[in-house]
């Protein structure tokens, strides 16, 4: 039941989103500074900064066929706005309780603070020089042998 009651919401939320963006005509306004660190959008209590953007950019881009880099970048923003007040509608309607939930995130959240440890304690006291590097990935390269590769079509 109440997952039935969280894609509802859900539905709601997006419902509204996309009753919201409708109809506007007018040109939208040029991206932010790519150098500043400030806030491009605002979702919510939460804000979307240039490193933000760009990152989701470039792990999930939401680039379309005949689209320019800033429309992409647009849609990029679009996406992330999207998620930002999914994730708040979400917590506001006590998905944390949610004992199928709970077990996930907190798998998440262990692995997360392995990582930062990880780093703190380890990587950040080994120094590996250019060389070495260089030595592993000469080790490290692999050949492979193809009869034929396809590709998608480009039309």
């Amino acid at each position: 039941m109440r997952f039935y009651r969280h894609c509802a919401v859900l539905a709601a939320v997006l419902l509204l989103a996309g009753y919201g963006c409708a109809g506007h005509e007018e040109e939208p306004a040029p991206l932010a500074d790519t150098q500043s660190d400030a806030a491009v959008a605002s979702a919510g209590t939460r804000s979307i900064d240039w490193r933000l953007l760009q990152r989701s950019f470039q792990l999930d881009a939401r680039w379309q066929r005949g689209q320019t880099r800033e429309a992409a970048y647009r849609l990029q923003l679009d996406y992330l706005i999207d998620q930002k007040l999914l994730a708040q509608e979400a917590l506001a309607n006590g998905a944390l309780q949610d004992p199928a939930l709970a077990g996930y995130l907190q798998a998440i959240q262990e692995k997360e603070m392995i990582k930062g440890l990880y780093r703190r304690e380890v990587a950040s006291r080994v120094e590996i020089s250019e060389e070495t590097y260089r030595q592993a990935y000469r080790y490290s390269k692999k050949k492979v042998q193809f009869e034929y590769i396809t590709t998608p079509d480009l039309e």
